[in-house]
């Protein structure tokens, strides 16, 4: 799992002299070194120096030109999950690679989830290359959204700065006064990051799109579309649907919200919350019962025994606010795929991240609320020490379908829990950690 505290980014560079084709590398040369959770990324062998350095030669303006370029996306789109993997469009705006120029960059890869950054890299094996990286983080590490865009920002200015200083540039100078412009707007600001929420570069989505989708998010509540976006711009076909569809009303009967449940990550809250709600109803660590899930939110038996909507029409699970109660379109047709579902939704207005009129919603996308609300399911209806118990090291397959028939839900999720107590003593690729956290539960 991730670093479980926050944890230090830093870029820094020592201006240096050298001659490029182009005179704006010239100018922002630099002995460039980036730094995360006290491992310096940058750490390299130079094939044409014949050493190790701590820094890697190279200009920083491909580098703050393609942070300024991206960066709405890289603070406000989230990272796909699901099947749908990594788009071509999604990796060009948060790979550091993508800076180009005809340098050889770091693997860095980074995923906002509205609140906190994930930072990731791994080492990308070229023999050709005249630098070669040599470090690695074992896992991805977090920092908050606040602290990457002062670093970045910070780095931004510094390059500015140094070109000011050396001959004069527009592009990055005016790019960059866009991004301070629409930030102290609000109204502009929230164009600009459901643009990105939407997958789009800065100002490159059309107009007519942008000023549907603000109108749709009033009939959504804003807090809750910003979390809809992505599937608003990647699957259109369902934008009337999932207006028009009916579901199951139901009104919900909880406690809370609960207090104390704030940590440093969404998925901490998710499974505290989920501790005070059993505590709260005095389940222990004993499986969930489908009526005492209906009860919390006030639903008829009839959820699980039919469709109770039209799923085709639903591309993710729905609760639509319906005067003082909720309409529910489930996109799960098993039972254990409706009651994480349903598990889903309970987290979200019991972490209190479902302001008032706003509608519930659960996707695969990997948002800050949306980590809440798969650790809350996960953790309410099979808690990690119950289902460790009821294993006893067996974790062959036979057991882990036992255990999935016992707490009433999918395989997927049992392995998922078990992976995430166990990936602590793992070695994996970031990139294939980030591939496997998103199809987790």
């Amino acid at each position: 799992m991730e670093k479980d505290s926050m944890s230090e980014f830093k870029i820094s560079e020592k201006w240096i002299d050298t001659k490029e084709e182009e005179e704006i590398l010239s100018c922002t040369s630099s002995e460039l070194c980036i730094e995360l959770a006290g491992t310096c990324i940058t750490r390299n062998y130079s094939l044409f120096e014949e050493r190790r350095r701590e820094h890697v030669n190279v200009p920083t303006y491909p580098l703050a030109f393609w942070f300024a370029y991206n960066w709405w996306r890289l603070c406000y789109e989230p990272m796909q999950g699901g099947s749908s993997g990594l788009t071509t469009s999604w990796r060009r705006a948060h790979e550091l690679g993508a800076a180009d120029h005809g340098f050889a960059w770091p693997d860095i890869w980074f995923a906002s989830d509205g609140e906190n950054v994930t930072i990731w890299n791994d080492l990308f094996s070229n023999k050709s290359q005249s630098v070669q990286y040599l470090e690695s983080l074992d896992f991805p590490v977090n920092i908050s959204l606040g602290e990457f865009k002062k670093e970045i920002g910070d780095f931004v200015e510094r390059t500015l700065r140094r070109i000011a200083e050396k001959m004069g540039d527009e592009d990055l100078a005016e790019l960059w006064r866009d991004v301070a412009a629409f930030s102290g707007t609000p109204e502009y600001e929230n164009r600009r990051i459901l643009e990105a929420a939407m997958g789009y570069d800065f100002d490159e989505c059309p107009e007519e799109l942008l000023d549907y989708a603000i109108s749709y998010g009033r009939q959504m509540g804003e807090s809750t579309f910003r979390e809809y976006a992505p599937l608003f711009s990647l699957n259109p076909s369902a934008r009337q649907g999932i207006l028009e569809a009916r579901g199951i009303l139901g009104k919900p009967q909880l406690p809370g919200p609960f207090e104390g449940t704030r940590k440093q990550f969404p998925w901490q809250e998710g499974v505290a919350a989920a501790k005070l709600l059993r505590k709260e109803l005095g389940i222990q660590q004993n499986p969930v019962k489908n009526k005492e899930l209906l009860d919390l939110l006030g639903l008829p038996s009839s959820v699980f025994e039919a469709d109770g909507n039209d799923v085709k029409t639903v591309p993710c699970t729905v609760a639509k606010v319906n005067r003082e109660e909720y309409e529910f379109l489930l996109s799960r047709r098993s039972i254990p795929g409706k009651r994480f579902e349903l598990s889903r939704m309970i987290g979200d207005l019991v972490t209190s991240h479902a302001p008032s009129g706003n509608w519930l919603l659960a996707t695969e996308f990997r948002t800050a609320r949306q980590q809440r609300q798969r650790a809350f399911a996960a953790e309410f209806l099979c808690p990690a020490d119950a289902l460790e118990d009821f294993i006893r090291e067996d974790d062959s397959e036979d057991t882990l379908l036992e255990a999935a028939n016992h707490f009433q839900v999918s395989e997927k999720t049992v392995s998922s829990i078990l992976m995430n107590r166990d990936l602590a003593g793992r070695r994996r690729s970031p990139f294939q950690y980030m591939l496997r956290k998103q199809e987790t539960f």
